[in-house]
């Protein structure tokens, strides 16, 4: 039942993810010998985040994700001085 579950190893999110949860740095083991199998996700930009985990399992989330660089330059940032509020200081 957990393997066939969208957190198992076999799930659509561990199907993509670049790296298993047993690996990543948010990954908080659990006591006793459950430990061995499972942990629980403390990433709060995983989907799994609070929920107990498979280390063999994956989301895409992992702390050793990269994020990939655009392949164009950003565009100049451009100011506008003609618009806007002017602000006077006395003294």
């Amino acid at each position: 039942r957990w393997a066939d579950s969208d957190a198992g190893p076999d799930g659509e999110f561990a199907s993509r993810a670049s790296a298993n949860c047993g690996s990543c740095g948010y990954l908080m083991p659990i006591a006793g010998s459950l430990r061995q199998k499972f942990g629980v996700c403390a990433n709060e930009w995983s989907p799994f985040d609070g929920r107990v985990v498979g280390l063999q399992s994956g989301c895409g989330a992992h702390s050793e994700t990269d994020v990939r660089k655009p392949d164009h330059e950003p565009a100049e940032a451009v100011v506008d001085d003609y618009s806007g509020e002017l602000e006077f200081q006395e003294g």
